[in-house]
């Protein structure tokens, strides 16, 4: 049985979700402390989880599971990320590192889908999926520095930085250890971050050549149609 025909265009779904996300690791630091009174943090994280379900819910099982994550995980940012109650902070962050690992397995389906090709969606979800596990990553850092303080070095915030700038800058650490950049300014501290920061460096480095190799290999069974190779063209 033939594969389906893909969409020449990816959806504004998938392309909601992907601004939301860039917009939470890139886009965030550079929008002041307060918008309409949110600090942006809690603000990005919001339109993510609106975007994450809207995108990633295909059936009914989807979309009871996602909105019941979501909504546990949005109720919980109505606890201040700054306050003192660790606990309090880790399961705010525990419940979006869920629903974010959820959101995650949905980007996966759609790239191991059968298709005729490489498609907008196929590709958008690449890149969706790789933002994803740099914000699920972040999110496990900050669970483990909210529950075990010292579990990272932050030499440039002082000895005890605030738990806001925690989280904001273990984004960036996320970031630069899924893709192997290491600057070095924030490094992990303990034998539980070590490993988690571990982790993350051989998931990224795994997803790169596993999504190269599908993409690869979609474009080539394309080219190839269902009969063989094309012919090539003569002098």
């Amino acid at each position: 049985m033939p594969a389906p025909s893909e969409p020449t265009r990816p959806s504004l779904r998938q392309v909601a979700l992907f601004l939301s996300l860039f917009a939470l690791t890139i886009v965030r630091p550079f929008l002041g402390e307060r918008i309409l009174g949110i600090d942006p943090i809690r603000l990005s994280l919001i339109v993510a989880l609106v975007t994450g379900v809207l995108c990633s819910a295909r059936t009914r099982r989807d979309w009871i599971l996602l909105t019941t994550a979501a909504g546990a995980a949005l109720a919980s940012l109505l606890v201040p990320l700054t306050s003192d109650a660790a606990q309090a902070g880790a399961i705010s962050l525990l419940l979006l590192l869920v629903f974010f690992a959820m959101v995650g397995l949905q980007m996966v389906k759609i790239l191991l889908r059968p298709t005729r090709g490489v498609s907008p969606d196929t590709i958008l979800a690449a890149a969706t999926t790789y933002l994803v596990l740099g914000t699920a990553w972040a999110l496990a850092f900050s669970v483990l520095e909210f529950l075990e303080p010292g579990s990272f070095d932050f030499p440039f915030d002082g000895p005890d930085p605030e738990p806001e700038t925690v989280f904001a800058r273990l984004f960036g650490f996320s970031f630069t250890t899924l893709t192997t950049l290491g600057y070095g300014n924030i490094a992990p501290a303990t034998a539980r971050a070590d490993a988690l920061a571990n982790s993350e460096a051989m998931a990224g480095q795994a997803y790169l050549a596993i999504v190269v190799a599908r993409l690869v290999g979609l474009h080539m069974a394309a080219s190839m149609g269902p009969s063989g190779p094309a012919d090539e063209p003569r002098d």
